[in-house]
């Protein structure tokens, strides 16, 4: 979601590794444009080596909830904190 224009944009995905979720923020930026941080919870894919090079690439800053509990921010478990 993005915090901005509360834009929503959901994908499938079988399985919900990095490298995977790496691919849909890529399709994602193709859509939206890309964003200057991304708010993610502490799930091992947003907190691997993967994700966090991913975002250093994507020149995007990764952040995380303080809450282990993806209720700290809604109904999503990856929100777009802000557009460029």
């Amino acid at each position: 979601m993005d915090i901005f224009t509360k834009y929503t944009k959901l994908y499938a995905v079988v399985n919900a590794t990095a490298q995977v979720l790496l691919g849909k923020m890529k399709s994602f930026i193709e859509v939206v444009g890309k964003p200057e941080a991304v708010l993610s919870d502490k799930g091992i894919q947003f907190n691997s080596n993967v994700w966090q090079q991913g975002m250093l690439k994507l020149r995007i800053v990764p952040t995380t909830a303080y809450n282990k509990t993806p209720k700290s921010f809604g109904k999503d478990h990856l929100t777009v904190l802000a557009k460029q």
